[in-house]
C-alpha cells in the first residue's frame, strides 16, 4: 500500500470521527435543553406556589382576594389596594413566564397552566380595569398574547365555573 491510500483512509476515519462528535454534541445539547426547560418550569411553579402561599397564609388577604375575584360586596380602599398589589405580583410572574415561553425555556402546556391561574384573577373588576387601561408598564407582546388568548372562548374562567356561587357575594 502506498502513502496516498493511507492518507485517504485517514481522511475517511477523521470525517467519521467528526460526524460522531457532532452527533454526540447534538445529543448533549438536546439533553441540556430538556434539563433547562424542566428547571425553568420548576422555578415558575415555585413562584406561583409562593404567590398562592402568601394569599393562603393570611386570612384577611385571602378573604379580600376571594371577595374581589368573586365579585362580592364593594371593596374598601384597603381591600382594593391589597388586591391591586397582589394582582401586580401575579402579572409580573405571568409576564416572566411568558418571556421564558417565548425563549423556548418552558412548554406551551406550562404557559397555558399559568394563564389559567392568571385569568381567574383577571375576572375581577379592578383587575380587568387595570389590564384594559394598560395601567402597568408591561411588554406589549405580553399584552397582545394575553388578549389574544382571552378572546378565545375556551379560556373564559367564568364559563368554566358555571353554576358556581361566590362565597362572599350578597346573593
Amino acid at each position: 500500500m502506498n502513502w496516498e491510500a493511507f492518507g485517504a483512509i485517514g481522511e475517511v476515519v477523521g470525517a467519521i470521527g467528526v460526524i460522531l462528535t457532532l452527533g454526540f454534541l447534538a445529543l448533549q445539547i438536546r439533553q441540556n435543553t430538556k434539563g433547562l426547560v424542566a428547571e425553568t418550569e420548576m422555578q415558575m411553579n415555585f413562584k406561583l406556589a409562593d404567590w398562592f402561599s402568601r394569599i393562603g397564609s393570611d386570612s384577611e388577604l385571602m378573604q379580600t382576594w376571594m371577595k374581589t375575584v368573586e365579585g362580592g360586596s364593594p371593596l374598601s380602599v384597603k381591600e382594593e389596594s391589597s388586591f391591586g398589589w397582589q394582582f401586580a405580583s401575579i402579572i409580573f410572574v405571568t409576564q416572566g413566564c411568558f418571556s421564558q415561553f417565548r425563549r423556548g425555556y418552558i412548554s406551551e402546556e406550562m404557559m397555558q397552566s399559568v394563564l389559567q391561574n392568571f385569568y381567574g384573577a383577571l375576572e375581577a373588576a379592578p383587575a380587568k380595569k387595570a389590564w384594559d387601561e394598560k395601567a402597568l408598564n408591561l411588554n406589549p407582546d405580553f399584552y397582545e398574547y394575553v388578549d389574544r388568548m382571552r378572546a378565545q372562548k375556551t379560556w373564559s374562567p367564568r364559563e368554566q365555573r358555571e353554576g358556581y356561587k361566590p362565597r362572599f357575594s350578597n346573593e
